[in-house]
C-alpha cells in the first residue's frame, strides 16, 4: 500500500468538503460556512481518535506505548500552539 503524504490527504479531504474560505457574498458564504462546520466536524473525530490512543501511553508493550506517548504528544503540543485562540 502506498503512503499518502499529509498534504495529499488534506487536498482530498479539501476538495470532499469544499472551499470554507470567506467569501464577502451571503450565499456563497453560507455554503461556505456549512462546508466548515462539516470539516470541524470531521476535525474532531480525527483529534478524538487519537485522544483515545493516549490511553496506551501506560502500555508495557514497546509498540503500543510509543503510539500513545506520541498521541499525548501530540495533543499537547496542539492545545500549546491554538492556546491563544
Amino acid at each position: 500500500m502506498s503512503k499518502l503524504c499529509a498534504n495529499d490527504i488534506v487536498k482530498v479531504v479539501m476538495a470532499l468538503t469544499g472551499e470554507i474560505e470567506a467569501y464577502g457574498s451571503s450565499g456563497i458564504d453560507r455554503e461556505r460556512y456549512e462546508n466548515q462546520d462539516v470539516l470541524e466536524d470531521v476535525i474532531y473525530k480525527l483529534v478524538a481518535k487519537i485522544y483515545d490512543n493516549t490511553f496506551y501511553a501506560n502500555r508495557v508493550e514497546g509498540s503500543m506505548k510509543k503510539i500513545g506517548e506520541e498521541a499525548k504528544m501530540f495533543l499537547k503540543e496542539l492545545t500549546e500552539e491554538y492556546k491563544e485562540l
